[in-house]
């Protein structure tokens, strides 16, 4: 059955851009039908669905590779070639350009480092990259315009593959995992008889160690045109030689591989043989370009948009936390999760999503903020305790610019209550809402003199007796975009070295304006006691709120090094496992806890850490008590009185007296 050609589309993208002096310039971005895919906002950059005659998405606005003159079903074989071919056989430009939609032609003036495949390496596409790398209309305009052809620098085999070879021949005699090993003799044999005036560029290349990859270039239109007729003629009639129906999926692109090596030599031709303006550019490799769509609230009505932060690895403790919040979630809400990772795979997407699945007032989806950041990830500062996810959380006004508010969590913790309950709580006129920070203030009190002697020094913040924890906070997204910009506030996190982080960073930014909510909102756990002893110096006021909402918590904040998971009984340990045995990760959370038995020999109960002292005093003097606040009338800490009984009982228990230093 003969082919029809649908027609071409008549769309702004295509008409004719240049003018007598500014030619038309068209480069044409290979995108995957499987991948919704960045895009850079460039005229002369025209995005192409490649093979996309079978592309059975609905309401996909990007053009394809499959309307006019095209070989759209050869995209197993050809891949991005068959948006090559298009292009030439359907578009008029004054120059012709390929490049894919995670690879991009370098015009800044700067040299970056190379990767192991040769490219320049980054991560995500976004405006700081554009602009690292010069992808503007005006630079672009400017440098093609002067240049006939512009395209890639060949690079040295032996820099980038794992042995040193002799030539591209060998190397490609031995890559069978990409092609029989004959076809490359097929193919050499091929261009010498169909072009004989090729064959001592044939024999340079394939006896050289300096290799073409990636059919990336710009090329002046004559030149476009010539190329394409002469490597379309070559690969139709090696495809027809090779016979590919026997061929591994892998190996049928080898139409598409042996057309590298065919540019490459096209190349060499061209230097031989013309005097040609060129010009070679690095290439950046992107690794991570699925398009980050704005995000839209979840819900028109009653709508309660809950951040939490995670990473793979930890997404069966997010999932025992999402399972938390759905347990007591009401009908009268509309619960909008969405998780904040970088790294999130798709089957653990998948798993969260079973939590929520079948509840038609609840809706998880996957947020990536990392693009925000990830040109300062090396100017942040943290430590091996926290992950760069936790910085996350600074850039939501900025990530999420169609909400007003938003709560943001941890995922170290657990719900007692309604989520929509906190939600309820007013934010208008505050920049925030959260929990004061009970174990910062224990370190204030004297715990850590390192944190006293950063705050009076270093850390510059109004109010300290309102240093909130922020793994329980309601943000008013809408007041902190107009009070701050997102370029204040990466200058403020990477201006200095801070004790706990972003957290530090989000109080510098809500001090002051930030609403103190009731302690049973965000409950720290002791942590094998750790903090249960940090609490002791933390203002007596400050105390008795925090001991009272523990009877009665809200929210269950494991927030100290030691978690429910590699100590299960701990601290309100006991509704970690509640909620942990209902969520579909339960399996993965018990595997991971006796491999850290069976592999360190780690007791599962971890030591009490407390002095014989400390254990007595918390019997006959509880946290809270009277006795205790009039034992530390009697014995104020660091007086002479405190400082005598401490002798006495170093006398009396010796193991306790702590080493003199050297």
């Amino acid at each position: 059955m003969e082919k029809t050609w649908k027609p071409v589309p008549d769309v702004e993208q295509l008409r004719y851009k240049g003018t007598p002096d500014k030619p038309d310039i068209k480069i044409f971005v290979s995108h995957r039908i499987d991948l919704d895919s960045e895009t850079i906002d460039n005229p002369l950059y025209i995005p192409v669905r490649c093979g996309a005659v079978f592309d059975e998405r609905e309401g996909v606005s990007m053009l394809g590779d499959d309307t006019g003159d095209n070989i759209s079903e050869k995209r197993m074989t050809f891949c991005e070639l068959t948006v090559q071919y298009w292009a030439w056989k359907n578009v008029k430009a004054d120059y012709y350009g390929l490049c894919h939609y995670r690879r991009y032609l370098s015009f800044a003036n700067q040299q970056f480092n190379v990767g192991l495949a040769g490219t320049v390496p980054d991560i995500y596409i976004s405006n700081a990259t554009i602009q690292k790398y010069s992808l503007l209309e005006n630079i672009i305009q400017n440098t093609v315009e002067r240049f006939d052809i512009i395209t890639t620098k060949p690079m040295d085999i032996n820099l980038f593959w794992d042995a040193p070879h002799k030539s591209n021949y060998e190397l490609l005699k031995k890559r069978s995992i990409d092609h029989n090993l004959d076809d490359v003799d097929t193919l050499i044999a091929l261009v010498k008889r169909r072009y004989p005036a090729y064959s001592a560029d044939v024999d340079k290349y394939f006896s050289s160690t300096y290799a073409t990859y990636c059919n990336c270039y710009i090329m002046k239109k004559d030149i476009f045109f010539e190329y394409n007729t002469w490597l379309f003629d070559i690969l139709f009639e090696f495809e027809r030689i090779i016979d590919l129906s026997s061929y591994s999926s892998r190996k049928q692109r080898i139409p598409a591989y042996m057309s590298e090596a065919l540019w490459g030599i096209f190349y060499l031709h061209l230097k031989r043989t013309n005097k040609l303006k060129i010009k070679e550019l690095q290439l950046v490799s992107f690794s991570n370009t699925k398009k980050q769509d704005i995000f839209l609230p979840a819900f028109s009505e009653n709508n309660v948009p809950v951040a939490i932060v995670s990473s793979d690895y930890y997404t069966p403790y997010a999932a025992t936390c999402l399972q938390s919040l759905v347990a007591h979630a009401s009908d009268a809400y509309n619960y909008d999760f969405i998780i904040l990772s970088s790294d999130m795979s798709d089957q653990n997407n998948k798993i969260l999503s079973t939590i929520v699945q079948g509840k038609s007032n609840m809706s998880l989806r996957i947020y990536n903020p990392e693009p925000f950041l990830i040109n300062y990830i090396s100017e942040l500062h943290f430590d091996e305790r926290v992950s760069v996810h936790s910085f996350y959380r600074i850039v939501l006004p900025y990530a999420f610019v169609k909400y007003n508010s938003m709560i943001c969590i941890d995922s170290d913790l657990i719900f007692e209550r309604d989520i929509a309950d906190l939600f309820k709580i007013s934010v208008d006129h505050y920049l925030a809402a959260a929990v004061r920070d009970i174990i910062f203030q224990g370190f204030l009190g004297g715990d850590r003199p390192d944190i006293i002697e950063y705050c009076q020094t270093d850390y510059h913040i109004t109010n300290i007796d309102d240093y909130v924890n922020t793994g329980v906070v309601i943000y008013n997204l809408g007041l902190l975009r107009k009070k701050y910009s997102i370029d204040y506030v990466i200058q403020l996190a990477t201006a200095q070295q801070y004790k706990v982080q972003e957290q530090d960073v989000l109080n510098l930014l809500v001090n002051g304006n930030c609403k103190i909510l009731d302690p049973r909102w965000n409950v720290t756990t002791f942590c094998n006691h750790i903090f249960e002893n940090n609490l002791e110096y933390a203002p007596y006021k400050f105390q008795t709120p925090y001991l009272n909402a523990r009877k009665n918590p809200y929210v269950i904040h494991y927030a100290g090094p030691i978690k429910p998971w590699n100590k299960p009984d701990d601290d309100f340990a006991d509704r970690f496992w509640f909620y942990a045995r209902q969520s579909p990760l339960y399996e993965v959370v018990l595997h991971r806890l006796m491999w850290e038995v069976r592999n360190y020999n780690t007791p599962i109960a971890i030591e009490d850490n407390r002095t014989g002292a400390r254990k007595i005093a918390d019997v006959l003097l509880p946290h809270g008590s009277r006795r205790r606040a009039f034992a530390k009338i009697l014995l104020p800490k660091g007086s002479l009185r405190w400082r005598f009984c401490k002798q006495i009982y170093y006398i009396i228990s010796p193991q306790y007296r702590p080493p003199k230093n050297s």
